[in-house]
């Protein structure tokens, strides 16, 4: 029933977002049953700060891998993008290619890379530059050498990115 609920607050965080639980009494008045129903006014749960942790890391790895696309197309003459939104879809791009199609590859390609000592890794990792550069309009990668130059060279610089982040 409404009327047997009290809005007393359990808890309040002080930061920026407010928690406020409200408990259901026993039907006897006596005290809070075994199974007291809670009714979040907002969600403020540890799975879903960690959710919020986990999209802002993936947020700012986004940009850090826009950037680092960026800083291989100036180090490297073969690579061209033509703005930072191009470099951001492109890192988005790379990043759904190299999940999927990339995944399947090294996969079909494992034998080979074992007998290559995981050199056919750089070329498959080149192939889904190349392939990222034919689905994104702004990013253009000229050649599969330099599309397997970039890859490593996209590599090293998102990983310094990324340790000078701290993310």
């Amino acid at each position: 029933m409404i009327s047997d609920v009290h809005q007393t607050p359990l808890w309040d965080f002080k930061l920026s977002l407010r928690s406020t639980f409200y408990i259901r009494p026993d039907h006897d008045g006596t005290g809070f049953s075994k199974n007291c129903s809670f009714r979040p006014v907002f969600c403020d749960s540890l799975h879903f700060r960690h959710m919020m942790k986990a999209m802002r890391g993936w947020l700012i790895h986004w940009v850090l891998s826009g950037v680092a696309l960026l800083v291989v197309a100036n180090i490297l003459p073969g690579i061209q993008v033509e703005g930072f939104g191009a470099a951001l879809i492109a890192a988005l791009v790379i990043g759904i290619v190299s999940a999927t199609v990339g995944l399947l590859l090294k996969i079909i390609l494992f034998p080979f890379a074992i007998l290559t000592l995981g050199l056919v890794y750089v070329v498959v990792n080149g192939l889904m530059l190349m392939l990222a550069s034919g689905l994104v309009s702004g990013f253009r990668v000229n050649g599969l050498l330099t599309a397997i130059f970039g890859s490593i060279l996209l590599s090293v610089v998102d990983y310094v990115l990324t340790r000078l982040a701290g993310v």
